[in-house]
């Protein structure tokens, strides 16, 4: 088993050392700490034949991967998360989630996300090369993002097996024993997805798949101010009334969820320390925003107050959490 830990690491090089390491071992990211002077992770790791099993442990701080990430991502993995204490939220695919102790879900390594620890947190992680997560589930990227109680039923079992699993681990796996221990669990991950989201993954093939391209494309592309539900269309070479269509399923409108995911970024960066010395408006712009009136009227309607006021809200916030 392999461990990496910033307890050796001067407190001025954490972040460094953290990020740099995250991108040898998993993918392209960046990393922004609640507190730069108080950050400290730790990562244990091992593989089991084509998966692969980390145990996590750090202080707040978000984990974001952007379009220019995985830009550079040359190896697709799709990954169960589980929380074993703490709380994290988690955005892709359009959606946010908050996953408490016993939570978990699937996230897809070539989709931009963000992953926020909100307080002192362990995770465990499940790594799948696609090719073997699609063999079992044809479209697993409609139920990223999809949060997953660990509680009860099916998503027991599922963390159950995991903490077994790494039990093993620890003990020793053999190279032989590796590859059937990661069929098993997939197999029991698979069934309670099935029974627990079964609607989510109901519907014509054709349509779910270009849904999944859609808003891949869009998460690329929220930056551009020119990016409209008719430029959509247009990339895809379908009609407007046909990507309607493809939506409708989600009850939201491509225009609805370009506008949404835009303030959800917006608001993402406006709590984060690293973006301080942005003013709003220069935030605003940069995803996509050509007016401030306008990114005004659609934060207050998103979040029901100002972003000024937001913003202020979230540096008190991290003021009084420091204190």
């Amino acid at each position: 088993m392999k461990v990496f830990s910033t307890a050796g690491v001067s407190r001025s090089s954490r972040v460094g050392y953290w990020t740099d390491l995250n991108q040898s071992l998993f993918t392209p990211l960046r990393v922004e700490p609640s507190s730069s002077d108080t950050f400290d992770a730790e990562v244990r790791l091992e593989s089991l034949g084509p998966a692969g099993m980390a145990r996590i442990k750090s202080t707040p701080t978000s984990i974001v991967c952007g379009e220019e990430h995985v830009s550079k991502i040359t190896r697709r993995r799709f990954s169960v998360r589980h929380v074993m204490r703490g709380q994290v939220v988690l955005n892709q695919y359009g959606r946010e989630i908050r996953m408490d102790d016993g939570d978990f879900t699937l996230t897809d390594n070539t989709c931009p996300q963000q992953y926020t620890i909100c307080e002192p947190t362990e995770t465990m992680i499940f790594a799948i090369p696609d090719t073997l997560m699609k063999a079992l589930m044809p479209y697993p990227e409609q139920l990223c993002g999809v949060h997953m109680s660990g509680q009860f039923g099916f998503g027991r079992t599922v963390t159950s097996m995991l903490q077994s699993i790494w039990d093993q681990v620890e003990e020793g796996v053999s190279v032989e024993a590796g590859p059937v221990i990661a069929k098993h669990f997939l197999d029991v991950l698979v069934s309670s997805y099935a029974l627990a989201h079964r609607t989510d993954v109901e519907g014509s093939a054709i349509a779910n798949a270009r849904r999944i391209r859609i808003k891949r494309f869009i998460e690329t592309q929220l930056r551009d101010p020119e990016l409209t539900a008719a430029a959509v269309a247009e990339a895809f070479k379908i009609s407007p009334r046909y990507l309607r269509m493809i939506f409708a399923k989600d009850n939201e409108s491509v225009s609805s969820y370009i506008l949404r995911r835009r303030v959800e970024e917006c608001a993402r960066e406006m709590r984060s320390c690293l973006s301080r010395s942005r003013t709003i408006t220069e935030i605003a712009f940069s995803w996509g925003f050509n007016g401030a009136p306008h990114f005004t009227r659609s934060f207050r309607d998103h979040f029901g107050m100002t972003p000024k006021e937001y913003r202020l809200r979230h540096m008190q916030a991290a003021s009084t959490a420091l204190t």
